[in-house]
């Protein structure tokens, strides 16, 4: 454990991208940099295979199996993402990141960017909740959940303590965001629409 959490900080201080391994398949990793590091919470700002970000990752210490930046293979991966990544895509989240606090604070950047997250309570190994954060403070936070097709469900509130997992602007959270935004558009479309031949057969 110390070791792991010594090479996130070695990273986190250095700001080079790092192979990130969670669980025991040492041959599945993630890639990107280390924002933020806590005895408890590893913040990452993720790359995908191609080049893109990723979104932000905050995963417990606990879950990570290892980090590399030095090893051969690690080099050798890296330099062939700096061939793909454009250094805009090194841009795309640029919030300073409290690392005493780094749940509240990606829930707070979500709310205020009206984003989708997706949270994980006490290990599940699921989603428990997908949506909108509607609130942050007081330990606690609300969220409006909105389904995979990225229709709103209920709203529902759960302790900051209790989350294991935060994911926040991944490849995953940009579809049902981009599907609530066309579900909202033609929602509203269709109650203009509805208002204004409500308001012409008025006139007769």
């Amino acid at each position: 454990m110390l070791e792991i959490l010594d090479l996130l900080r070695a990273a986190c201080a250095l700001g080079i991208p790092a192979c990130i391994y969670s669980g025991v398949d040492d041959s599945r990793f993630s890639f990107g940099k280390v924002l933020a590091v806590s005895e408890r919470f590893a913040v990452l700002y993720l790359i995908a295979p191609n080049g893109g970000f990723d979104g932000i990752s905050v995963r417990q210490i606990s879950d990570i199996s290892g980090v590399d930046f030095l090893g051969p293979y690690a080099r050798k991966y890296a330099d062939k993402m700096r061939k793909l990544t454009d250094e805009a895509a090194y841009r795309e989240f640029t919030r300073e990141i409290d690392p005493e606090k780094p749940v509240e604070e990606i829930l707070t950047a979500a709310m205020e960017e009206h984003r989708t997250v997706a949270v994980e309570i006490n290990e599940s190994d699921l989603w428990d909740y997908e949506g909108f954060v509607e609130s942050v403070g007081g330990g606690r936070a609300e969220l409006r959940c909105v389904d995979e097709f990225g229709y709103e469900k209920v709203s529902v509130s759960f302790d900051i303590d209790d989350v294991t997992l935060l994911e926040y602007r991944s490849e995953e959270r940009k579809i049902v965001d981009r599907l609530w935004e066309k579900n909202y558009a033609e929602t509203h479309a269709s109650s203009y629409s509805e208002d204004r031949n409500q308001k012409s057969e008025n006139r007769f």
